[in-house]
């Protein structure tokens, strides 16, 4: 079945509008506790900038919030959903939602990691992408942001787990590499690996681009 141009438009400004008010209610909630620094996170940016991209329909700026977040997001997710199952960590990730006393706001706010993901692809879907070079933007954004975090932010309150790792093991220990080093390295796998995710999944794809775009076999 297909979707209207006017249901189109109608469903990408509800969505745009969700992820726009729910990025703003993160900064206040972080403001409000004292910690702004917290913004500085990519999920409260990239919820932000996905309401904004959606909004000015720039599949280019959307795309590259979900290349950025898209494999963190799966990540929290399933240690989230571990937790939530066998009432013990996995990775340690989600731990702070379960065991430490938290402001429902701020409960309801995290809750945002769950639907993120899906809700962003279906706007790309709605949207439809003429290119697929979301990395670009995508490097230069978390280039800036760890660029800022490594300067305005401190390692105590580890923003973007930047100073060092959010897991429960630290790669960079057995494998004698500087973390931040290992940081940029691992963050930039993810973003070509997303990026390569959302060019094969054919359904996002602007129709009058698809057939030249598989038929010659380039990576737009």
């Amino acid at each position: 079945m297909k979707i209207g141009d006017k249901a189109k438009n109608a469903i990408l400004n509800v969505i745009g509008v969700l992820f726009l008010v729910w990025g703003i209610a993160a900064v206040l909630n972080s403001l409000y506790l004292l910690n702004p620094n917290q913004i500085f996170w990519n999920c409260y940016i990239g919820l932000l900038l996905l309401g904004i991209g959606i909004l000015i329909r720039n599949s280019k700026l959307v795309g590259a919030q979900l290349a950025i977040l898209g494999i963190p997001l799966i990540v929290w997710d399933i240690d989230f959903i571990y937790y939530l199952v066998f009432n013990d960590s996995l990775w340690g990730i989600t731990d702070y939602i379960f065991l430490t006393q938290r402001l429902a706001v701020s409960q309801i706010i995290s809750l945002q990691h769950l639907f993120t993901l899906p809700v962003g692809v279906f706007a790309l879907y709605l949207m439809r992408v003429k290119r697929f070079d979301f990395w670009k933007v995508a490097l230069v954004q978390v280039s800036l942001l760890f660029v800022v975090i490594s300067v305005m932010t401190s390692p105590y309150e580890n923003i973007g787990c930047v100073f060092e790792s959010c897991l429960s093991v630290d790669i960079s220990v057995a494998s004698h590499i500087p973390y931040k080093v290992l940081w940029f390295v691992s963050f930039l796998g993810m973003i070509f690996i997303m990026n390569f995710i959302l060019w094969r999944l054919r359904f996002l794809r602007d129709s009058k681009v698809e057939k030249e775009m598989f038929g010659k076999g380039r990576f737009k």
